[in-house]
């Protein structure tokens, strides 16, 4: 990135829901069918300020980008200074 004052592209996907499918005793196999198509998002976003941090400790600094799903179509960037995004 050159400017990071410019938002950036956040895409996801979410996976078809499909019916189970069915393994016969003659070894073929039928696919279940497509109940709730793919869906592909894509939306810009800001990333967030972050606040300089006076200290060597890689474990105090905000090193992890989150992606917080507020909604099905919305996203948020955080950055977190645990490994599992749980703490912001």
């Amino acid at each position: 990135m050159t400017d990071w004052r410019k938002p950036v592209k956040v895409m996801w996907t979410f996976s078809a829901v499909r019916e189970q499918s069915i393994d016969h005793p003659d070894g073929s196999y039928t696919p279940g069918k497509v109940l709730i198509p793919k869906e592909d998002h894509v939306l810009m976003v800001n990333l967030p300020p972050r606040m300089p941090i006076a200290s060597s400790d890689m474990f105090k600094d905000e090193g992890n980008l989150c992606v917080i799903f507020k909604d099905l179509n919305t996203v948020e960037l955080q950055y977190s200074v645990s490994f599992d995004c749980g703490v912001f």
